[in-house]
């Protein structure tokens, strides 16, 4: 189910960057902002609608909660999960605020580059539809431990690879198919490594733990750039935050509880 749903979502950078490019084009940055704020709005409006009547209280006592949470947070491998989704957060967020320029800046042109960035969505989607046919064969540990160790590949090649488009197209890949999956992971295999006890709120600590990352990835990359003067250290930098997040996953799947 939850492969399925991420199917859609996973269009986004194939239908919006080039909207955004041609929201741009037409009535410029700020423009583009307000049209898009004004898109932000039909979600908000369906939840405030979905959500009116009120929300239902839940069966689970808080106290058999926060047992649960406190239980699993003393297993390393919570703290395995959370630092891993942390790392992938930190450079989701940060590479997909930058790649665009940072493309640019290797000399691509201009359609290379949206293209490069438009590809992203279509991968994907294909490597969440092959786990949706494995269906309940695929154990979430063999494929999170794939994910997360394609993703300092895609990193490091984005580092080395010469600026020419076909070139640049193994990185996209291997970035695709790495966030893709991982964003399965984050929801079924979090359920496969620690257990369905008190799924909610130890879900809601892994997110707490990366909302920080998450929202410091564009700024750190935003401030390695002035520093530089270019995007030339951003890969590595994010190739060594994907090895940490492949080495803190390799200690979650190595606590058997």
């Amino acid at each position: 189910m939850i492969t399925a749903i991420t199917f859609v979502t996973g269009f986004t950078a194939t239908i919006f960057t080039p909207l955004v490019v041609a929201l741009i084009a037409a009535f410029g940055w700020r423009g583009a902002l307000w049209a898009l704020a004004a898109l932000q709005m039909i979600p908000a409006v369906t939840a405030w609608w979905q959500f009116r009547g009120g929300v239902q209280p839940l069966a689970l006592t808080a106290a058999r909660t926060d047992g649960a949470l406190l239980r699993t947070m003393r297993r390393p491998a919570f703290w395995g999960l959370a630092l891993c989704f942390a790392a992938h957060g930190f450079i989701a967020v940060g590479l997909g605020a930058h790649l665009v320029p940072l493309l640019r800046e290797e000399g691509l042109t201009e359609t290379s580059v949206i293209l490069l960035v438009s590809l992203h969505g279509p991968l994907q989607v294909a490597a969440r539809a092959i786990l949706f046919f494995a269906g309940g064969r695929a154990s979430m540990r063999l494929v999170g431990l794939g994910s997360i160790l394609l993703l300092p590949v895609a990193m490091l090649w984005l580092a080395m690879a010469p600026p020419a488009f076909l070139w640049l197209v193994p990185f996209i890949f291997a970035w695709a198919v790495a966030d893709g999956l991982l964003t399965i992971v984050r929801a079924a295999g979090t359920a496969e490594i620690l257990g369905r006890e008190g799924y909610g709120a130890v879900t809601g600590a892994i997110s707490l733990i990366g909302v920080l990352p998450r929202t410091a990835g564009p700024v750190t990359l935003a401030l390695v750039w002035q520093a530089q003067g270019g995007y030339g250290a951003v890969p590595w930098l994010l190739a060594g935050v994907a090895a940490l997040g492949a080495a803190s996953f390799l200690l979650a799947v190595r606590d058997r509880g």
